[in-house]
């Protein structure tokens, strides 16, 4: 019994009991303060679509009738098991999902702090934690109806796999895991689909470490085959081997390539328009068409794109809409007079550039550790969003990450201002 009861106290030490206490009441109150109720009253969400029509009529489907492959079935399974659950599938009931979504990212912070303890110290820990329960921007995801908060999820799971892997990089099952890990992130989105192959050329070239052929055979195996039911079940109702989303990976390239940042559906061009409405699998091709006809013809225009998405997609997590609901920008609050208002957002677009700031010089810091730079990796690959018309929320699910570069960048900092000192 004392063999058990210790590692337990080990596990859920007084620490990280309070800090869990503390993402939880914060978001509780987050969405009782009316940010998150007043998701309620919005229109049925794609992805709520899909789970109601899956649950009620059998079918896969926008409409009850058609089969679609447009999302990854995870998100809107995950949603399916919450209405079996609560025998409620309105579109209106949404509390119960923003409930589990809270005790999802709940656990998110406990994995965090788990995985700052066993690399990192029991400091890095503590405060990568508290940055994380209170990051505005993982908050604020929670309560929409989307994958963002299961990803974040997903991608903490992919980050302890990766970490216990480089421990003991000649055990296999270490990299089987860690492809099952990845696999599991590839049924809600695609994001990792080509991050086995990255983290391959990143352990061999950055860290100088050769994996075994089988462990190579074994991260790709378990990376791909979770996805082999979606692509047997896309075969035999729409007659294509359809992988990942069905033609929107090709239209969120063509897209990327007129600048654009988020989707603005109402200013597509024919056929496009009538074919992102429809859900129309003629989407995929017209897209890769016009995407690489245009990036053929202004390349230097695509790349400008490119490098003007990394300030959007990584300094605007939009803490000033999330945790003081401004939705207004600092000019237009100075225009009004609202100088109060002004003064809340730049203070909160002073910090969420603080802590960008100090992971970028975690980044620097921790170069020499292995370790920061298996967080580096996972990080700098989710810039492949650069590619598309990229929104904030793509890069979500890395802030576990970025929270712990963020305190090694600041211990870094503080050390240095000591010494000089």
């Amino acid at each position: 019994m004392i063999n058990f009861v210790q590692p337990m106290r080990n596990f859920l030490k007084p620490q990280i009991l309070l800090i869990l206490a503390l993402a939880f009441v914060v978001r509780i109150g987050y969405f009782f303060s009316g940010s998150g109720q007043s998701i309620t009253s919005r229109a049925p969400w794609e992805y709520q679509k899909l789970a109601v029509h899956l649950l009620k009529d059998g079918v896969y489907s926008y409409d009850g009738k058609t089969p679609s492959a447009f999302r990854l079935p995870l998100y809107p399974l995950f949603l399916d098991g919450i209405y079996w659950t609560t025998r409620n599938t309105s579109y209106k009931a949404t509390a119960q999902i923003f409930l589990i979504q809270i005790l999802i990212n709940c656990f998110s912070v406990f994995f965090l702090y788990q995985i700052a303890m066993s690399f990192f110290s029991s400091s890095t820990a503590v405060w990568a934690s508290v940055l994380f329960a209170l990051n505005p921007t993982q908050i604020g995801l929670i309560f929409t109806i989307g994958p963002e908060t299961l990803q974040t999820l997903q991608c903490v799971l992919i980050t302890w796999a990766a970490l216990w892997t480089l421990k003991s990089p000649k055990l296999i099952q270490r990299w089987s895991i860690l492809g099952l890990a990845i696999g599991f992130s590839l049924l809600a989105k695609s994001t990792f689909l080509v991050l086995p192959i990255f983290l391959i050329l990143f352990f061999y070239f950055i860290l100088k470490i050769r994996i075994p052929y089988k462990g190579i055979f074994m991260l790709l195996l378990c990376s791909y085959i979770p996805l082999l039911p979606w692509i047997i079940r896309n075969d035999r109702q729409l007659g294509r081997a359809v992988i990942f989303e069905d033609g929107m990976g090709w239209h969120a390239l063509y897209q990327g390539t007129n600048g654009v940042r988020g989707i603005p559906d109402p200013d597509l061009p024919e056929p496009l328009k009538t074919y992102f409405f429809s859900k129309d699998p003629r989407i995929g091709p017209v897209s890769k068409k016009m995407a690489l006809r245009q990036i053929k013809a202004h390349p230097w225009r695509y790349a400008q794109f490119c490098l003007e998405r990394f300030d959007y997609i990584w300094f605007h997590g939009d803490w000033a809409e999330h945790a003081l609901r401004l939705k207004g920008s600092f000019y237009d609050y100075v225009s009004s007079g609202a100088w109060f208002a002004a003064g809340e957002r730049a203070f909160a677009k002073i910090l969420e550039l603080a802590f960008m700031s100090a992971a970028l010089w975690g980044i620097y810091a921790g170069w020499a550790f292995p370790e920061a730079e298996i967080l580096f990796a996972i990080v700098f690959y989710m810039n492949i969003h650069l590619l598309t018309q990229g929104e904030p929320r793509y890069t979500a699910s890395v802030i576990p990450c970025l929270c712990i570069l963020a305190v090694l960048g600041s211990k870094d900092i503080f050390s240095r201002i000591k010494k000089t000192s």
